[in-house]
This record gives structure tokens, sequence and C-alpha cells, in this order.
């Protein structure tokens, strides 16, 4: 009878160490979760920014970055109208609006002009 109580006490023993284990790494996972949320929050107002590239391909580039839910909003402004896009021969498929502008797409995937630098 005793070893009965003995193995019952070490499982409600056990069974009480899975659930204090269990309550800590929740607690753990919510300080951790507001520690990188206060991390995010200076990149989650609009910032602006500029980058000049006369000199070399006749543009300047300014941008918005906002972070939302840990995804990242680019948008992008190419301004300047250097030669090499004013000639149309460059562009086969451009296409050409009632108003006589000429409107070039060309989807580009995220991989295109990005890469990782720290994979860790």
């Amino acid at each position: 009878m005793l070893a009965q109580a003995a193995d019952h006490f070490f499982t409600v023993a056990i069974v009480l160490a899975i659930v204090a284990l269990s309550i800590l790494g929740g607690i753990a996972a919510y300080i951790y979760e507001n520690h990188q949320k206060s991390k995010a929050t200076p990149y989650e107002v609009v910032k602006r920014w500029s980058f000049d590239a006369t000199d070399p391909l006749g543009l300047k580039l300014i941008g918005k970055t906002k972070l939302v839910d840990g995804r990242v909003y680019v948008d992008l402004l190419f301004a300047g109208n250097p030669p090499y896009l004013r000639n149309a021969s460059n562009h086969p498929d451009a296409n050409r609006q009632k108003d006589g502008f000429k409107v070039y797409e060309k989807p580009i995937g995220l991989h295109e002009f990005t890469k990782m630098v720290d994979k860790g």
C-alpha cells in the first residue's frame, strides 16, 4: 500500500512539473513576443528616404517603407527621364495611351532584387 501511494505521489509530481513547465514556457513566449513587438514599433511608421543616382543612371529613387504585422511594405518612385528610357527601341512591349504617354510594365519578383545576408 505504501508503494502505491509513492507511485501515485510521483505521478502527480510529474504531472504538476509538466504543467509548471508549460506555464513557464507560455510566459517566456509571451515576454519574447512583447519584446519583438516593442523592437518593431519604430518601423511601424512610414519612413521616407531617397537615393540620388543621377550621375550613373539619370534617376533619383524616392521610397517609403512601413512595417505592418511583420510584413514590410515598400513604395518606390523613380524620378527622372534618362535618354535610355526615352528611347522606345529599348522597350519593344511599350503601350501607348490615348494622350501619347508610353506605359511600360515589368513585374519583378522579390528574389530578383533581394539577397539573404545572414541566414543565422
